[in-house]
């Protein structure tokens, strides 16, 4: 009768506005955590992005130094092989560095004396090598001055010489 079919069709009004209404929740639901991936993406961008910019810096200073390096003390085969018996660890590369760290302190404290005996030498070492120059220069000054002479009295020399042999 028309009494079921209208209590029928408040029954399907009603379970499609309960649908709708789920539905409703779940697009807001699903709004919501659109938003938080939304954020969540914007932040790892911005964390991405510092964290190139901040690779590109370090690595511009990284080559800076290595230039700085080379031109004050350049890649040597000697050296190449020094380096490589370092560790490639970093982790590693700080206990080598403590441990030496370490031995230079204990030989520090058994000769107290030991840096300045080092540097005492190196500026003998350099006075040595100054007074090696200056002999040197001395020497080839002194040897161009006796060539020079030379040049003046080997001719004349010659010449009479070759004037009494004949």
């Amino acid at each position: 009768t028309i009494f079921q079919k209208l209590t029928q069709l408040s029954l399907k009004i009603d379970y499609y506005i309960l649908e709708r209404t789920e539905i409703t929740k779940r697009i807001q639901t699903k709004n919501i955590e659109l938003r938080t991936a939304q954020e969540e993406f914007s932040a790892l961008r911005s964390l991405v992005d510092r964290t190139e910019l901040e690779y590109k810096q370090t690595r511009a200073e990284c080559r800076d130094a290595k230039k700085r390096a080379d031109s004050k003390a350049p890649m040597t085969d000697e050296l190449q092989e020094l380096f490589d018996t370092f560790p490639d660890d970093l982790e590693e590369l700080n206990i080598a560095i403590t441990e030496a760290e370490t031995r230079a302190n204990l030989n520090y404290r058994s000769n107290p004396h030991l840096i300045e005996d080092y540097e005492r030498r190196c500026e003998e070492i350099k006075e040595i090598q100054k007074e090696i120059e200056d002999m040197t220069s001395h020497a080839e000054s002194t040897l161009a001055k006796i060539e020079s002479t030379k040049q003046r009295w080997l001719p004349p020399l010659q010449d009479l010489v070759e004037r009494i042999s004949t």
